[in-house]
């Protein structure tokens, strides 16, 4: 808009919201809100597994490898390790929903990387 609210991200997020309501109708109150945490704690554990697998993916080229950036891909292993195994174990109807909006996201971001006419380098 004018005034810099994306409105179109905010109709397109409720309705994506709706949808998943729709498909969780038969559970209760509480059933639902567990759910929708479940997406969410899911969608941000593979934030974390990409990000844990970068890390581990980028140290080890720097020609001089110290004690504190083996620490660090340590560590990074550790928490891939970690997101892999709750993402795993979040079960195959989340997995199913958060595939579906991640997959969803695709569309939006070239859509986007079009219209504001920046460089996306993963669309050219």
């Amino acid at each position: 808009s004018k005034n810099g609210v994306p409105t179109a991200g905010l109709i397109i997020s409720a309705i994506l919201v709706s949808i998943i309501i729709l498909v969780i109708v038969d559970l209760n109150v509480i059933e639902q809100f567990n759910f929708l945490a479940a997406i969410t704690a899911t969608s941000a554990l593979i934030a974390y597994f990409y990000t844990a697998v970068a890390e581990i993916i980028v140290l080890p080229k720097n020609k001089y490898l110290s004690a504190k950036t083996f620490w660090s891909i340590l560590v990074a292993a550790l928490a891939a390790l970690y997101s892999f195994w709750a993402i795993f174990g979040s079960g195959i109807k989340v997995l199913i929903c958060v595939m579906v909006l991640m997959f969803a996201t695709v569309p939006m971001y070239a859509f986007t990387c079009r219209n504001t006419k920046r460089s996306c380098d993963a669309i050219q």
